[in-house]
């Protein structure tokens, strides 16, 4: 009998109120002396969020509520706030029972105000401007840490540290005051933030977003995490492939300045900055040799090594005892600079850069030739 008495308690999917519309449920209220009518948005500890006449949104707290009619459902409510249980049901019957995404609030004020979302949506500089206003909260690494975001892969030389906020990676709008991705690089002082960037999930053969730099700014990442971490340089890639699943992404360097740009995705200023130093100008392959001082560097240098080497030790051992001596060199540099690298200092990176992969790359039909010639 309980197990029958079960199966029928409660209203049945057919019968159920909630889910036969996407908006939610119609409400009127009077809340101090004010009779306000709308539909239901979001409903949140203390406050109910509705959607009035003419794209008005208003904020309506409990405390105020004097009386209160939902269509069609109990409770109504007079002179208190809804029991736990009461403002879960009304919770479920909202639009957004998980709370109503800023873009959406967004795009009733613009409503309010009589402009349209063409009008009023953000060109490239302007989208910049709102994402490091929005974004300064995050300098210090805790409060990005605090907000949900977690750190995936390695410390890439041109492309720092990628903190994840894994809702907004698969779900989130492509919006300035919300990057999915924060970007930080270890300088003398601690991590820094350098960048951010937003993700779109795509599927085979859907294009980039145009919004908010053109699709030319825009590259993916389809691979394991492993082989994410080891990419020598990001390629647009062509929009036919045939992976099933896509994640776009596009960086913008907002705290630390590109010298190529804002929305390229190398960053060949992360070098200096992790050592607390200033290049103006400074060629890549000066950036790149300056790369090689910094922590974990060597580490990161010997997997490239190794993924090309492709399990040929005696070549492998080669190559890491030539890495070994430049990082040195790079060092040597380093240590005797102070405030701006000139171009005397430059020349002298370069130059180490250079050698280098000359002498890893050997002669033609070596194992790392490829490699060689892709890093001059």
């Amino acid at each position: 009998m309980i197990a029958a008495a079960a199966c029928y308690t409660g209203p049945s999917a057919r019968s159920y109120y909630g889910v036969k519309q996407g908006s939610g449920i119609r409400v009127k209220v009077l809340a101090d002396k004010h009779l306000t009518e709308g539909e239901v948005l979001e409903v949140r500890d203390s406050t109910l969020v509705l959607l009035g006449k003419k794209c008005a949104v208003t904020m309506v707290p409990f405390r105020a509520i004097r009386k209160a009619a939902f269509g069609g459902v109990s409770p109504a409510y007079h002179d208190g706030w809804p029991t736990p249980d009461e403002r879960a049901e009304l919770k479920m019957l909202s639009r957004f029972p998980g709370g109503t995404p800023q873009a959406v609030l967004d795009e009733y004020a613009h409503c309010r105000s009589g402009t349209t979302v063409s009008a009023v949506r953000p060109d490239a500089n302007e989208f910049l401007a709102i994402a490091k206003r929005t974004t300064s909260r995050y300098q210090q690494l805790d409060s990005a840490i605090a907000a949900g975001y977690r750190r995936i892969g390695v410390d890439i030389p041109s492309l720092g540290e990628h903190w994840v906020n894994p809702g907004l990676v698969m779900s989130g709008p492509i919006d300035p005051a919300r990057p999915s991705v924060l970007i930080y690089v270890r300088g003398p002082s601690g991590p820094v933030l350098a960048g951010v960037a937003w993700t779109k999930v795509l599927k085979a053969g859907e294009s980039y977003p145009d919004a908010p730099a053109g699709r030319d700014a825009w590259h993916e990442h389809n691979g394991t995490v492993a082989a994410e971490s080891l990419p020598m340089h990001h390629d647009h890639m062509a929009m036919g492939t045939t992976e099933p699943t896509r994640v776009a992404i596009l960086h913008a360097w907002i705290w630390i300045s590109n010298p190529r740009g804002s929305w390229v995705a190398e960053n060949w200023a992360l070098p200096f900055a992790r050592a607390g130093l200033r290049a103006d100008g400074a060629p890549i392959g000066a950036a790149r040799a300056m790369s090689l001082t910094a922590p974990g560097a060597t580490e990161y240098y010997e997997r490239v090594v190794a993924t090309a080497a492709g399990g040929d030790s005696i070549t492998f051992a080669r190559a890491r005892t030539l890495l070994v001596s430049a990082v040195s060199d790079a060092m040597v540099v380093r240590r005797s600079a102070s405030g701006t690298l000139g171009d005397a200092e430059l020349a002298r990176l370069a130059a180490v850069w250079s050698e280098l992969w000359t002498r890893i790359g050997g002669e033609p039909g070596e194992p790392l030739r490829a490699l060689a010639m892709a890093m001059q």
